[in-house]
This record gives C-alpha cells, sequence and structure tokens, in this order.
C-alpha cells in the first residue's frame, strides 16, 4: 500500500508499515511535477509525473486527488495540468 501525503512543498511518498524497511520515504518538490486531469471507469483521477523520471507516473482516484490538491495550496503546479486520455 502507498501511503500520499501533500503540503505547500510538495509531495510525501511512502509504503505501508509492512513494507517499509529499506524503503525511505520519498519527497518530491511540486516544482518537480507535473499534474494532469483524467477520468477513467467513471471515477475522477489526477495523475502526478515526475520530471526526472517522466514515463512514471502516479494515479490518485476520488476526492483524495482534490484533497491533495487543497493540501498544496498555491504551489499546486497548475502551469502543467493537462487531460488524460482514458486508457
Amino acid at each position: 500500500m502507498l501511503l500520499v501525503a501533500a503540503d505547500p512543498q510538495g509531495l510525501h511518498l511512502r509504503v505501508s508499515f509492512l513494507f517499509r524497511l529499506n524503503h525511505p520515504e520519498l519527497f518530491v518538490p511540486w516544482a518537480e511535477i507535473t499534474v494532469a486531469h483524467g477520468r477513467s471507469f467513471f471515477m475522477d483521477f489526477v495523475e502526478f509525473r515526475f520530471h526526472l523520471a517522466p514515463k512514471i507516473g502516479v494515479r490518485i482516484y476520488g476526492k483524495a486527488g482534490q484533497a491533495i490538491e487543497w493540501l498544496a495550496g498555491p504551489a499546486w503546479p497548475a502551469g502543467g495540468t493537462r487531460d488524460v486520455v482514458q486508457r
């Protein structure tokens, strides 16, 4: 399980307690993230792409994506927003 947290500085990703050994928390500043909005199987999602690893994407479904946007506040990378085609 992936645990996601956000603040005005960036996005925090970590695995659950059972898998945490040798897997430290990953922090990515908002300046290094591109955000896209999309819809898949009748659910809205937010997809994060990382400038240093553009092929890697993390999708957050439902209201959790809106909550992350709210927690990011004015640091939310609005300039990189694009629509994602349903896969």
